[in-house]
């Protein structure tokens, strides 16, 4: 008989418990070798379980690996996986993105669990702070029920499918873990490059428009200048205040003045929004209006401010933005890479998508063996 090994791990909350946060810690794990459950983090009893494991059960298996990895040192490839998570996902047809635990306990009939600790994490407590017996039983269901899951998984007719899938994911929590390293400081750099490219835009925008105050960030401003409409926006001024009190002199103040400015209409509009007198202004649709003269030098110049603010905040601000917030080091970029996510079955990126990476912005990708 095959030695199974289910396990489940417990850890601090920063980054949603993410094992590439220097900031998170291992708490606790539970582990389900065959029929005899213990939890311990020690080194040398998870060594000699996972490594006498022919088959390695988890629920996010990526997640769990990685823990496993970082905590113990252990970096186990020859082994059967099998990802609950992704044998559901698989089981319903794609038909449901990212499934819980509970969903899957309850697709199979078996008692949901009572998430106590979700309460106190809710609340604002930590996975230390947790008693310990809340924890604990907590952690031993979850496991239990990944396993009791598990058994009723392996005897369905996509398991060969499910299996191809789970040495995928080997694959991929390598590739997580190593991640990518990124040049922070030149993508920041670039960044303000960027900003100038797009300040001089809004500069060319405003002199075609000549009106004050155009916000072109705004779908509804963006659709008066095209389409006609009012364009409003809020000036301070200052005013001769007079009190009631014939005795105190009047005073000047400032007070905040709704400007309304009437816009001509440039080009026929397409698709209308919710909103009365406003139409949509996305890049699909500008891309397909007829425009001539200044209303199509506008749409370009907005076309091409829009592609330039996606690179700065997606990937040359936002991976330095994302770096800091998720506490990852040594300017090695983890995005995710997942498998339950699209009907398809195909791979999705996020956090950042590295699988779109503007031509502009892979310069900034390291490569860690050098260049010849």
């Amino acid at each position: 008989m095959p030695n199974i090994l289910t396990f489940d791990v417990e850890t601090t909350t920063s980054s949603k418990g993410s094992p590439y946060d220097h900031r998170n810690k291992l708490v606790t794990a539970g582990w389900l070798f065959n029929e005899e459950y213990i939890e311990t983090i020690d080194p040398a009893k998870v060594q000699d379980m996972v490594y006498s494991a022919d088959w390695i059960i988890a629920f996010n298996a990526k997640f769990d690996l990685a823990w496993l990895r970082r905590h113990f040192g252990i970096h186990r490839q020859e082994f059967n996986l099998w990802d609950v998570q992704i044998a559901h996902f698989i089981i319903t047809c794609q038909q449901n993105k990212y499934p819980s635990l509970n969903q899957v306990l309850e697709y199979y009939d078996l008692p949901r669990k009572v998430d106590k600790v979700k309460e106190y994490w809710d609340s604002g407590v930590d996975t230390p702070d947790i008693p310990k017996e809340v924890l604990s039983e907590y952690l031993e269901w979850d496991v239990r029920g990944t396993y009791e899951c598990y058994k009723r998984q392996r005897a369905n007719e996509k398991a060969r499918l499910i299996r191809q899938d789970c040495w995928d994911t080997l694959v991929l929590s390598e590739m997580e873990y190593n991640g990518m390293l990124y040049d922070l400081e030149g993508s920041k750099k670039h960044a303000a490059e960027i900003d100038q490219q797009v300040l001089q835009i809004e500069a060319e925008l405003n002199d075609l428009v000549q009106v004050p105050k155009i916000n072109w960030g705004s779908n509804q401003h963006l659709s008066a200048v095209l389409f006609g409409g009012q364009v409003k926006y809020e000036v301070k001024e200052d005013y001769l205040f007079t009190y009631k009190d014939p005795k105190k002199p009047p005073v000047m103040k400032t007070r905040t003045v709704e400007k309304v400015i009437d816009m001509p209409r440039l080009c026929t509009p397409k698709r209308a929004t919710s909103k009365p007198g406003v139409w949509k202004v996305d890049e699909d649709t500008l891309s397909t209006l007829r425009a001539t003269g200044k209303a199509k030098k506008i749409i370009d110049l907005v076309t091409k401010k829009s592609k330039l603010d996606k690179v700065n905040g997606t990937y040359l601000k936002g991976i330095p933005t994302r770096y800091e917030e998720y506490g990852w080091t040594d300017s090695i970029i983890h995005g995710s890479i997942n498998q339950v996510s699209v009907v398809t079955g195909r791979l999705s990126s996020n956090s950042p998508n590295l699988q779109n990476i503007p031509p502009d912005v892979k310069s900034h990708f390291v490569s860690r063996y050098g260049t010849t």
